[in-house]
């Protein structure tokens, strides 16, 4: 009995810390808190963001406090019942940059004012930007 408590526990703290690790990448990954003049490859290169240890093809980043996007995580944000897809219901700017396939990795940026998806949110957090949409 002591053995399956104990076994719980483990369990429990491993499954929140591999969360919390999660909306960690997330936040480095697609958020700038502000405005930022710095270029698309000064970003990607000081947030050392890669895709098995080679440059992403391509990377969107939010514009906006971390806590406005983790509103989006709402039960009533949800798109469809039982699944980890939610919506915004305001438009939000977006960096998404692009590289070309040079092995310099040279990215090219283009700002949207766009409509944010979160592909999944586990216990209210953004884990992971599925698209954006744009509106009008």
């Amino acid at each position: 009995m002591k053995l399956s408590i104990f076994l719980l526990v483990v369990f429990s703290i491993t499954v929140l810390c591999v969360e919390d690790k999660c909306v960690t990448k997330f936040k480095n990954q697609h958020i700038i808190e502000t405005d930022t003049e710095k270029s698309c490859d000064d970003l990607i290169k000081e947030k050392k963001i890669k895709d098995n240890n080679k440059p992403k093809l391509r990377n969107t980043f939010i514009i906006n406090a971390f806590e406005k996007v983790k509103d989006i995580c709402k039960e009533e944000q949800r798109v469809y019942e039982n699944d980890n897809l939610y919506t915004s219901s305001e438009t939000m700017i977006t960096l998404h940059d692009g590289h070309s396939k040079s092995p310099n990795c040279i990215y090219a940026g283009q700002l949207y004012d766009r409509r944010i998806v979160v592909l999944k949110c586990n216990n209210k957090e953004p884990v992971d930007l599925d698209s954006t949409i744009q509106i009008g």
